[in-house]
């Protein structure tokens, strides 16, 4: 029966009693049995306790271990991109110092063009002056000759007309003479390639500077063109080549002289020319049928027996290439004996 207003509690159902607290307190067997179980039941949530903390350590050691080595993949990713970023802002360096070079080059040129322009124009401007110059002393030597003339005829006028010409002609070349001597001093001061001290010779030592360190930068940036194998090529034969001047350069060592008692005494021969000398005289000797060899720039670097001259001028670059690589390894095997 319910009442208004009134709700029923729900009874709670007996619950199930647990298997330890249903043994009998009193049973020792049992309590100890049960103790027993209690124990194993806790060593096994130990070893499980240790096996998932065990579990864990393996798992967190394997994902560090892959992380430190995709870590060391991408280090050494990283250092290689370091190592070609690095190359390639040498190389634009290099690339821009050649454009720097070719500037100067340019500049340089132009500057030699503009002083043997000047140097011409200078030198027909002295000429000219010369012509000038020339044609005033004979006008010098009539007016004279009319002077004495008209001294020697008393006539009054001509003496002073013929010396306020020559007054005037002495101006003219007064004038003229310092045009011709600015002029020269000039053109001296301009000179010629050959002279060291001359504005011209400088500015054509610039350029060449220029020129040289331009072909060192482009064989940096190229080493496989013909021009670095033929530079590299001269530089391991002058390194041979010095190495066998001072070879034959150095005076030769003492000859060890061990005293001999009662020994027979023998006449020495005349003292042999040395190896130095007979190699100059057979030098000297074939010194006549030798050609100059010569680089890009016109500048002598040696002479060679015509005969081991090999002609490249029908050649492409491949083939000039190639030939180059082959006579720079049997040289460099050659000098490396």
């Amino acid at each position: 029966m319910r009442l208004f207003g009134r709700v029923d509690q729900p009874v709670p159902e007996p619950e199930a009693p647990d298997a330890a607290d249903a043994v009998p307190v009193d049973d020792e067997t049992a309590v100890r049995a049960a103790a027993e179980q209690a124990r194993t039941e806790a060593a096994q949530r130990r070893t499980e306790a240790e096996t998932v903390v065990e579990t864990a350590r393996a798992k967190a050691a394997r994902l560090v271990a892959e992380a430190e080595h995709q870590a060391r993949i991408l280090a050494g990713e990283a250092r290689e991109a370091e190592g070609r970023a690095e190359q390639l802002e040498e190389r634009a360096q290099y690339l821009a110092h050649a454009d720097q070079l070719r500037d100067r080059i340019a500049d340089t040129e132009q500057n030699a063009a503009r002083l043997d322009a000047e140097a011409v124009q200078t030198a027909e401007q002295v000429e000219a002056l010369a012509v000038r110059l020339e044609g005033l002393g004979v006008q010098r030597e009539d007016a004279t000759a009319a002077l004495s003339a008209a001294r020697d005829a008393g006539d009054v006028e001509g003496v002073q007309q013929q010396r306020a010409q020559l007054t005037a002609i002495d101006e003219v070349v007064k004038a003229l003479s310092g045009q011709q001597t600015a002029l020269g001093e000039r053109l001296r001061a301009i000179g010629g390639p050959e002279d060291p001290a001359g504005e011209m010779a400088r500015t054509l030592a610039r350029t060449q500077a220029a020129r040289m360190e331009l072909r060192r930068v482009l064989n940096i940036l190229d080493p496989e063109r013909v021009e670095a194998q033929m530079d590299e090529l001269l530089d391991v034969l002058q390194g041979s080549l010095e190495a066998q001047v001072a070879e034959m350069t150095q005076p030769p060592a003492p000859r060890p002289n061990p005293q001999v008692q009662h020994a027979p005494v023998i006449q020495e021969p005349p003292m042999a020319t040395s190896k130095i000398d007979q190699l100059r005289k057979a030098a000297k000797a074939k010194a006549e049928d030798q050609v100059g060899v010569y680089d890009c720039d016109g500048n002598l670097i040696g002479l060679v027996d015509p005969d081991k001259v090999i002609p490249v001028a029908q050649m492409d670059d491949m083939e000039k290439q190639a030939l180059a690589a082959e006579v720079f390894k049997g040289i460099r095997k050659r000098a490396q004996r």
